[in-house]
């Protein structure tokens, strides 16, 4: 169907933006990373429905997965999701340990935060 049609193209679209993204700052995310003693995971795109991100653990893997979504913002809010996923790699409960970590990773981050809680996930 065309809306079928329609949904696979801009899920299609976003993933490759936010890919983009993620390639084009590498670089400037390993230093940051480095400077807190963090370390790369991988990084899967999908499009969520409740949620912009998540860091994923278990005995065989750590990973974060990114809302496609987010390539539809300014990049500095995927910026900020992506580091609020990495700052659960030491932290992985929402206390002050984890926003005084965060703080490091992005320093504005309350701005994006709350940007974020005035967006909705429907798109």
């Amino acid at each position: 169907t065309n809306i079928n049609d329609y949904n696979k193209i801009k899920i299609l679209i976003l993933t490759k933006e936010l890919e983009k993204y993620l390639i084009n700052n590498r670089k400037k995310h390993q230093k940051i990373l480095i400077a807190n003693n963090l370390f790369e995971v991988p990084i899967k795109l999908k499009s969520l429905s409740s949620k912009f991100g998540s860091y994923n653990y278990n005995a065989r893997e750590e990973y974060i997965v990114l809302n496609i979504y987010l390539a539809t913002l300014k990049e500095e809010y995927a910026n900020y999701v992506l580091f609020h996923e990495y700052a659960h790699q030491k932290v992985k409960n929402h206390q002050k340990e984890f926003y005084d970590l965060l703080k490091k990773l992005v320093k504005n981050y309350q701005i994006y935060q709350k940007g974020l809680r005035k967006k909705t996930l429907n798109f």
